[in-house]
């Protein structure tokens, strides 16, 4: 029989799967210092960077945080206290490394600091407290506040998801560290923090406005268009795809046409209008205007030639 603890569990990681998709894509297993493509050739966003330019320093700070985060790192505490220590005199290649691969020891280790809001009678004593009184630690338990405690300092913040509150990564942790990124980095991290902040999407449904939908979709585009051979690749592509069938069809409790009449909702038909009035150059803006001829030919009602448009353009998640 299945107890408590376990479905309270399973709640969790099916919830993660709606949250997650975007923020906790699965990191590249190759190696962050000399990033290859599938025919071996180098792909890191620091290639003109030369080993001379990089100190004996560095290279040795460099070479123990690897030792850390690869060697099956039991606990982040260690690892946030190394980077914190040594953040301010790094250069912009070993600052790239050395987020990423931070970020890489928070996914794997995300699973251990989730369990432990599960044990024993831990979900019914945060359940007691609104979630504000939690981000303040405001709580009179011994065991709660030196659970939430750990959070902040390693870059986990709390989420609360179908009646369930656990731990997830705070993107905002990397900010200081992105002053010395390369601009790559900066910039998918600070799509990162965006996601972070607000979730686009919560108990399946929009947690943000659609014009916030559009926005981000363009911004992912846009980043793979400017950084074609970036790292994170594989990360940003399965997020263009669930931003490309999230304008398309919405989500499960946000849908994008009225059930009943077929006809869009009024929110979603404003924000494509202006996304595409003022959007930007890329492909998917011309997919978003193909989209929209397409609705206006059929009175922006779902027709069968707008469901054909739109199932041409779904992608497989």
């Amino acid at each position: 029989m299945v107890n408590d603890s376990t479905q309270k569990k399973r709640m969790l990681y099916m919830s993660l799967l709606l949250l997650g998709v975007l923020i906790l894509a699965s990191c590249s297993t190759n190696s962050v210092l000399n990033p290859r493509d599938d025919e071996g050739t180098s792909t890191s966003s620091t290639e003109g960077v030369t080993e001379a330019e990089i100190s004996v320093a560095e290279k040795l700070i460099l070479s123990g945080f690897e030792t850390m985060t690869q060697n099956a790192p039991k606990a982040l505490e260690p690892l946030a206290e190394y980077l914190k220590k040594n953040q301010d005199s790094l250069s912009t290649q070993v600052t790239d490394e050395m987020i990423v691969l931070y970020e890489k020891a928070q996914m794997a280790l995300l699973s251990k600091y989730q369990d432990e809001f599960f044990e024993g009678n831990i979900q019914e004593k945060l359940l007691s407290y609104s979630m504000d009184e939690l981000n303040k630690i405001d709580v009179s338990e011994a065991d709660i506040k030196k659970l939430l405690s750990k959070l902040e300092p390693i870059g986990l913040k709390l989420e609360q998801v179908e009646g369930t509150i656990f731990p997830v990564v705070n993107y905002r942790f990397f900010e200081p560290l992105l002053k010395s990124a390369s601009d790559e980095v900066k910039e998918y991290y600070g799509i990162l923090m965006k996601e972070s902040d607000f979730p686009v999407q919560r108990d399946g449904g929009l947690a943000v406005s659609w014009d916030e939908v559009f926005t981000r979709a363009a911004l992912y585009n846009l980043f793979v268009e400017k950084y074609p051979e970036t790292r994170f690749k594989e990360r940003v592509v399965s997020s263009v795809t669930h931003y490309q069938n999230l304008v398309l069809v919405g989500s499960i409790n946000t849908p994008m046409y009225d059930r009943d009449s077929g006809e869009m909702t009024p929110e979603a038909k404003a924000a494509l209008i202006a996304y595409v009035t003022k959007g930007d150059d890329s492909p998917f803006k011309s997919l978003m205007s193909d989209y929209l001829a397409t609705l206006e030919s059929e009175g922006f009602k779902k027709t069968p030639k707008v469901e054909a448009f739109i199932n041409e353009h779904l992608i497989a998640e």
